[in-house]
């Protein structure tokens, strides 16, 4: 089986960035600065290579981490201001790390909308190809905006109508100051796109976006939306059709692409090429920036197991145990070059089980779908065939919690929960106070765009 991932070696991207990029910047007026820079078939290529590239530079931990930090999981950070002020719940429009994602995040979706604007004047791509461009540009593009409306604005069903402002909807290769668009308006965009692609992407598609992966994502915006119903076929063309299959309990390796993994990135040890860099550099030290609250590790695990109750249970060192600064390091990212796991098999099956609790439906499967996850980490109390849904939701929180701790997951969940009528307590905040969605940096700060509100929860 082949793993839908992205490489981009350096070797490539010097190329690239040297050789093209200035031929992709825009003039005043919006037009590239020069006719000749999408000529070719091979051209265009490069353009959606670049797209990759960017990608990988906003979600090789930057994007999780800001998740992370508004959850209930870590404690302060240790010096970074920046981090501090989303811990805090109270960012401003100079947060410079908040500007530099939310600049690389658009820059990916501006290539995207370069390579879409120009397709139709490369004569001789191919119509296979063609299709296979357009959708896999359409793929990248939807995933920017889901993850930029998810830290930006409300949850989905914060109104009852959605009719609370989203983010700027980009889908022209220029820059041009736009008011936020709903968050209904920017959800049916992301639908629209991820169904084109879904249509149109290659089940196999070397390491580039796959039909899978369309599926996957589909499914996760389909569950943030609380539409169960619709989530449950993307997961299930997913997890039964066989490509995937859980590996060990550590997805981020070096050198080894885990058999779960159905799209994320590569670092390439061969041209010294780590896309693992935030991650490392946050959580990996006797010191850490990051380090989690034992709160959480407490109440997930009662009392710290040992590896043969829990395997999991080695990725958390206590440290100053019993005092006032008890503190838990996180040590499921070691310091090598990490590949990066970003739509997996571990969490399909944990929102499949979910979806089905949800709907009432097939509860045999929901059980399974947790106690395989549970097997693998040779966590000793499986769900027995008659548990309640109570039962199978509080287990799938819990391996939920477990599994994705550090990767920015947990937070967006509880919102979810909330917006469904759930009472949610995050860290001594309600879910939907003003400081759980972060604010947008100062370059948006026009006459025509609402600011968030700022002052914290």
């Amino acid at each position: 089986m082949k793993n839908r991932f992205l490489y981009i070696a350096i070797a490539f991207s010097a190329f690239f960035f040297v050789g093209c990029e200035k031929s992709l910047e825009y003039k005043q007026d919006g037009s590239l600065t020069t006719a000749e820079a999408i000529k070719t078939p091979a051209d265009l290529q490069m353009v959606l290579n670049g797209i990759y590239d960017v990608f990988a530079n906003t979600m090789n931990g930057n994007v999780q981490t800001f998740n992370e930090l508004l959850s209930d999981n870590l404690n302060k950070p240790k010096t970074n201001a920046d981090y501090n002020e989303m811990w805090v719940r109270n960012t401003i429009i100079f947060n410079g790390s908040i500007g530099s994602v939310y600049a690389d995040a658009y820059r990916v979706i501006e290539r995207a909308n370069v390579l879409i604007s120009n397709v139709d004047n490369v004569a001789e791509l191919t119509a296979e190809d063609k299709t296979r461009m357009l959708a896999e540009a359409r793929f990248m593009r939807a995933y920017m905006h889901f993850e930029l409306v998810k830290l930006f604005a409300q949850p989905y069903g914060f109104t009852a109508d959605n009719s609370h402002p989203g983010i700027v909807i980009r889908k022209a290769g220029i820059y041009e100051t736009a008011p936020r668009t709903s968050v209904a308006g920017v959800y049916s965009f992301i639908l629209e796109d991820l169904k084109a692609a879904h249509e149109n992407l290659p089940v196999a598609n070397g390491n580039y976006a796959s039909s899978d992966a369309a599926s996957a994502l589909l499914a996760k915006v389909y569950f943030q939306m609380m539409d169960y119903s619709s989530a449950l076929p993307y997961l299930n063309e997913v997890i039964d059709g066989g490509r995937f299959t859980l590996g060990s309990i550590n997805r981020f390796q070096e050198d080894v692409i885990s058999p779960e993994t159905i799209f994320g990135i590569v670092s390439t040890t061969a041209v010294a090429d780590d896309r693992s860099g935030v991650y490392k550099g946050n959580y990996t030290s006797n010191d850490p920036e990051l380090n989690l609250r034992s709160e959480f590790v407490r109440e997930t695990f009662i009392t710290l197991p040992d590896t043969s109750v829990d395997l999991r249970a080695a990725w958390f060192t206590i440290s100053n145990e019993g005092l006032s600064n008890e503190r838990y390091i996180l040590n499921k990212f070691p310091l090598q070059m990490l590949n990066m796991p970003l739509l997996y098999l571990t969490d399909m099956k944990l929102l499949r089980a979910e979806a089905n609790v949800r709907m009432g439906t097939n509860l045999d499967q929901a059980i399974k779908d947790v106690n395989d996850i549970r097997m693998r980490a040779q966590y000793n109390v499986l769900l027995p065939a008659n548990s309640s849904s109570t039962d199978i939701l509080n287990a799938v929180y819990r391996e939920r919690r477990i599994e994705m701790c550090g990767e920015g997951d947990w937070v967006q969940h509880l919102k979810r929960r909330g917006a469904s009528g759930e009472s949610i307590d995050i860290r001594g905040a309600v879910w939907n106070c003003p400081g759980m969605v972060l604010q947008f940096p100062s370059t948006e700060n026009t006459n025509i765009f609402d600011m968030n509100p700022e002052g914290g929860c």
